[in-house]
C-alpha cells in the first residue's frame, strides 16, 4: 500500500515540474533576454527580430519537428508578431491600407534579399 502512494507521489511531482506545450492562442511571456524570432522552425534559418525578457507573446501552435538538428530545440512555437517586430511590404501594391496585388510576399526586411514570412491575398488590409 505504501508503494501505490508513493508511486502515485512520484507521478504526481513528476507531472508538475515537467513543462507542458502552450496551448494554440495561449499568452506567453519570453523567460529569457534576446530570444530570436526566426521565418522558420530551423536553427540554420534567418533570425530577423529578437524579443526581450519579459516581453508577452500570443502562441498559435506548438510544434516537434520530425528530424532534429544539432543543438534545435524539440519544439518551436510560432507566434503571432508582436507589434515591436518590424516587417515589410512593397508599398506600389498596398492603396489605402488593403493589398492590391493578388499575392504579396510580406518580409523580414525592405528588399528582395530578406526572407519571405508569408503571402498576403488580395483585399487583406495592413497597418
Amino acid at each position: 500500500m505504501k508503494v501505490n502512494y508513493l508511486l502515485i507521489f512520484v507521478a504526481a511531482l513528476v507531472g508538475a515540474i515537467t513543462p507542458q506545450p502552450l496551448l494554440a492562442g495561449e499568452s506567453a511571456v519570453v523567460n529569457a533576454d534576446r530570444v530570436n524570432v526566426r521565418n522558420s522552425p530551423s536553427v540554420n534559418s534567418e533570425v530577423f527580430a529578437q524579443l526581450a525578457k519579459g516581453e508577452t507573446v500570443s502562441v498559435l501552435e506548438t510544434i516537434a519537428p520530425q528530424k532534429t538538428e544539432l543543438g534545435a530545440p524539440a519544439q518551436w512555437s510560432r507566434i503571432s508578431l508582436p507589434a515591436t517586430v518590424p516587417v515589410y511590404v512593397n508599398a506600389s501594391f498596398v492603396s489605402k491600407g488593403i493589398v492590391t496585388a493578388n499575392q504579396l510576399n510580406l518580409r523580414s526586411g525592405p528588399g528582395e534579399q530578406f526572407s519571405v514570412l508569408a503571402k498576403l491575398a488580395r483585399g487583406t488590409k495592413v497597418i
